[in-house]
């Protein structure tokens, strides 16, 4: 890595300045310290640049999957949603025909209790919500 050619360089505050910082000698050379800088320096650097690619490889990364994932959420609420409306839907239904089973049976009970007998017979359902109830089970 060379110095020169106006190349920006990562630069230490005292390196570079001979004779005008705290580490050089009153006879204007560069300290031990100064040169164990140097020695390293090589190093630290491509250390650095190794660190910023993992860590901009590792940010693309997060920006992939967070896309992925945000598309398969989106997906799957789509379809839960749509069984959601579907779930409903069918209780709705459940509860209206409960509703007209004991509206039936009561409006029967009613008519047999007043001695209304030449209504058609009540047949209770083979199956709903009605069907497996205690008093149910001697009509048929």
């Amino acid at each position: 890595m060379g110095h020169g050619g106006g190349a920006h360089h990562l630069d230490v505050p005292h390196r570079g300045r001979s004779g005008h910082g705290a580490n050089t000698s009153p006879d204007g050379s560069e300290s031990a310290d100064l040169n164990r800088w140097a020695k390293w320096e090589p190093a630290v650097d491509a250390v650095l640049v190794a660190f910023l690619a993992v860590a901009s490889l590792v940010a693309a990364w997060s920006v992939y999957q967070a896309h992925h994932w945000s598309g398969d959420q989106s997906s799957k609420y789509g379809h839960a949603s749509a069984l959601k409306v579907d779930a409903s839907n069918q209780s709705t239904l459940a509860s209206q025909l409960t509703t007209i089973d004991v509206t039936t049976f009561i409006s029967y009970m009613n008519a047999y209790a007043q001695g209304r007998r030449g209504l058609p017979i009540f047949t209770p359902p083979a199956s709903g919500p009605i069907s497996n109830r205690r008093s149910m089970r001697g009509w048929r």
